[in-house]
């Protein structure tokens, strides 16, 4: 009997999702102190989880199908994400640089424009 791919789309989202159950249940077993040293991990499975959802109605039944059968999924996943170069503090970064570059630029106007209104108050006064 060969499954029709929404059924197998359906398979997979329940699947996923008892992952992601099973991993937040285990969360919060854990002691606050634990799971706030687990952020980066919660945070990135809680992502893998919403892309696959997204995905899942664009892989190829072959993926989807190996995707089910793959044990842990979501954990597989995050492991091999773990070895993959992070660009996150990067830019991170960059963003703190153009941003403060663009504040420093703003007080520069501000200034001047402070500096234009307090001689055009003097020319007012005198």
């Amino acid at each position: 009997m060969r499954l029709e791919y929404q059924e197998l789309e359906k398979i997979f989202c329940l699947k996923i999702s008892a992952e992601l159950s099973a991993f937040q249940y285990d969360m919060l077993q854990k002691e606050r102190k634990e799971i706030y040293q687990t952020a980066y991990q919660i945070d990135s499975m809680i992502n893998l989880y919403e892309l696959l959802i997204e995905r899942c109605r664009t892989m190829k039944e072959e993926v989807l199908i190996i995707a089910i059968t793959i044990p842990e999924l979501l954990h597989f996943l995050y492991e091999r994400w773990l070895e993959y170069e992070d660009s996150h503090v990067e830019d991170i970064q960059s963003c703190i640089d153009l941003e403060l570059e663009a504040l420093k630029n703003i007080d520069k106007e501000l200034k001047s424009l402070k500096h234009y209104y307090s001689e055009e108050r003097m020319e007012e006064t005198a």
